[in-house]
């Protein structure tokens, strides 16, 4: 067949009206998903709660060190450890910001200081934890909370100087004093093949 002069040849693109629709369908869809996906990925790669806390506690362990170091190896008092640590660094912008985990809006401090830790002991006994709410708080597992991390566990300071987020099914492990047995560990009493409590 050969062309007439009436017939123009086809140029350009041929547009339906169904694909002005599938391309405002698209974008909505894809707008929808960036809306949706975009906070999810901001939560993604926030530092999570517990490493901020990890980090507190290495900047606490720090300070409390220093101190014990210039005060005849011996940790600040344990009933005023905040406002001797305050005290006597309060010139370090860090250390203000330190005495709070970001899963614990409400208090002052967010930590406790275990007054049975000793510098020369034992480096696997508690020294810092996280605490219920107050300032200058002292004491032992009774005052531990893994409500900070949604009651998975909670963020401790060794005498070591090692820091840990211990799970929440591992808290009754901690020791709280030179020579003492973690509850659930067993110890050999002599003359006999079990241990005691």
């Amino acid at each position: 067949m050969s062309k007439t002069a009436s017939e123009k040849p086809r140029s350009g693109l041929r547009v339906s009206p169904l694909t002005g629709t599938v391309v405002i369908l698209i974008t909505v869809v894809f707008s929808v998903f960036f809306f949706v996906w975009t906070p999810t990925c901001k939560e993604r790669y926030r530092p999570s709660r517990a490493i901020v806390c990890l980090g507190n506690l290495k900047t606490l362990s720090l300070f409390s060190h220093m101190y014990a170091v210039e005060h005849e190896g011996r940790y600040p008092p344990a009933e005023r450890w905040c406002d001797v640590l305050v005290g006597e660094y309060g010139e370090h912008e860090d250390l203000n910001k330190v005495f709070r985990c970001p899963g614990d809006p409400k208090g002052p401090c967010s930590y406790a200081m275990n007054p049975n830790a000793d510098l020369n002991g034992a480096g696997d006994v508690v020294l810092l934890f996280e605490s219920k709410l107050g300032w200058n708080q002292f004491g032992g597992s009774e005052l531990l909370t893994t409500e900070n991390h949604k009651g998975q566990g909670c963020s401790v300071l060794f005498v070591d100087g090692s820091i840990q987020f211990v799970k929440a099914k591992e808290v009754d492990e901690l020791k709280w004093g030179d020579g003492e047995i973690a509850e659930g560990e067993l110890e050999n009493v002599p003359g006999s093949s079990e241990g005691t409590r």
